[in-house]
């Protein structure tokens, strides 16, 4: 059964197919030597309705190409001896898309990935963990084809980045190749950074 996410991002690919070809469409209808070659004295508007059916290979063409919806669920727990701050956003969770080449230029010698500027990309998520649990989940909506890298680590000077001294952990397989459908990846959070 189709999922209410997969519905939705299907009815956006194909609303945004259509409006390309009604631009397309009316964009060569207001071409005049498109329009003396279409209108062969047929009456108003037929210029424009052969344009139209003029790109129906087009059309056809886009609508072979499905949408692929992906999302990764992220279980990320917290090892034991570990401080956790009793806040909502103590947990960050990062994932790193190399959508272009040179998005992601190496690693550390921790294991997280060096960004464009040559710095950690710390930009995340950040979320609340239980200190009971000491375990949580986030989930990821991405695109199929990309390569990710995953980790997360306790805020614990709450500025939103990862600071030295601070816990933190990496999925083992990084980076992820991001395929259709749901994916899962584990992140104990055990390390301490010790620093770019």
């Amino acid at each position: 059964m189709c999922s209410w996410y997969y519905l939705r991002m299907r009815h956006r690919a194909w609303s945004a197919r259509v409006a390309l070809v009604n631009w397309l469409g009316a964009s060569l209808a207001r071409n005049r030597a498109y329009s003396r070659l279409s209108t062969i004295r047929l009456g108003r508007g037929t210029s424009r309705w052969l344009a139209h059916f003029a790109l129906v290979p087009l059309v056809i063409y886009c609508a072979s190409c499905e949408h692929c919806p992906a999302k990764v669920t992220v279980d990320i727990s917290v090892a034991e001896g570990i401080e956790i701050p009793a806040r909502r956003d103590a947990l960050c969770i990062v994932s790193t898309a190399e959508i272009y080449e040179g998005d992601v230029n190496g690693r550390t010698p921790q294991g997280l990935p060096i960004g464009q500027g040559g710095e950690i990309d710390s930009r995340g998520t950040c979320i609340g963990i239980d200190n009971n649990t000491r375990a949580a989940q986030w989930a990821d909506g991405v695109s199929a084809g990309d390569p990710i890298w995953y980790y997360a680590y306790i805020d614990s000077i709450h500025d939103r980045r990862l600071n030295e001294g601070e816990a933190f952990g990496i999925y083992d397989n990084n980076p992820i190749d991001v395929e259709c459908g749901e994916q899962r990846v584990a992140i104990v959070i055990s390390d301490t950074f010790s620093g770019q």
